[in-house]
């Protein structure tokens, strides 16, 4: 899918592993986190989870993502990820991604509910997720961690 700033939303697979890497690392160092720690490896396992993963790529640049990791337990639900670089925010991308991601969610059948945690004075993203179909919720899955000042956000597919 491309829009009017030729972005392309495509699935990130192994062959992708230099390009996610260094997506991986910019926003780390964007949010002032040591980047050394993403690797070959850790991003080879972060692809074969076999769990939606989608890019979005401007030319040959991978420059945001969205994921849904899997939930355990009897209730299936995910776990959004999504990050844009800084200088690609605010055009459309991380709603790009998130559509897709949903879409796929919706295709699959097999999750019931998406969760995701924002930061609260993080209104572009807030804006987005309610525009979304996401809803502010007390409390979240247990296995999902979330810092104590972030809000969770609950989406549930139409079926």
């Amino acid at each position: 899918m491309a829009n009017r700033l030729d972005v392309a939303v495509a699935p990130i697979t192994v062959a992708d592993i230099a390009a996610a890497v260094e997506l991986l690392r910019l926003t780390l160092a964007e949010d002032g986190i040591e980047p050394e720690t993403i690797t070959d490896r850790y991003v080879a396992d972060w692809i074969s989870r076999g769990r939606p993963l989608l890019g979005a790529w401007i030319g040959e640049r991978l420059v945001g993502y969205a994921m849904l990791e899997r939930g355990p337990g009897p209730t299936s639900f995910g776990i959004v990820a999504l990050s844009v670089l800084q200088p690609h925010r605010r055009q459309g991308l991380g709603e790009q991604l998130m559509r897709a991601l949903l879409a796929e969610v919706r295709r699959a059948d097999e999750i019931d509910e998406v969760w995701l945690s924002v930061a609260p004075d993080n209104l572009p993203a807030r804006a987005l997720y309610e525009k979304l179909g996401f809803v502010d919720r007390v409390g979240s899955p247990k296995t999902m961690f979330v810092t104590t000042t972030y809000l969770t956000m609950l989406w549930r597919p139409d079926r």
